[in-house]
């Protein structure tokens, strides 16, 4: 198999947004990008979709496009604090988090994987 030498460094067209879009679109775990929101005491109350993947739509039971965008305290599945403890926690403080949960209104269980935002 022909190789090409790249000093270490994986192939240009390697790194295009589009492999990472694809690779995104393909995983099987589900994934959102989410953005704290704060109230005038500075205490996080909610929180607001900014992205997801197919497998996060499956997850929460609607599409991208009724997401993106869309405070959590909108969207009409069972809030869970325990979820928005750890995720103000990761974002403040930048160390990741794993951790899995059940929503007894989706009957899905849930693990997600949260880094500092």
């Amino acid at each position: 198999m022909p190789t090409r030498k790249t000093q270490g460094k994986p192939p240009h067209n390697f790194l295009n947004e589009n492999h990472y879009r694809s690779l995104f679109a393909a995983m099987t775990e589900s994934f959102s990008l989410r953005e704290l929101v704060f109230n005038s005491k500075g205490k996080v109350v909610d929180y607001r979709f900014l992205e997801v993947n197919p497998s996060f739509e499956k997850f929460i039971g609607f599409k991208r496009k009724y997401i993106i965008g869309k405070l959590r305290s909108e969207i009409p599945v069972a809030a869970n604090k325990k979820t928005l403890d750890i995720y103000t926690r990761v974002a403040l403080t930048g160390k990741p988090a794993r951790f899995e949960t059940y929503n007894k209104s989706m009957n899905l269980p849930a693990a997600a994987e949260r880094r500092g935002f």
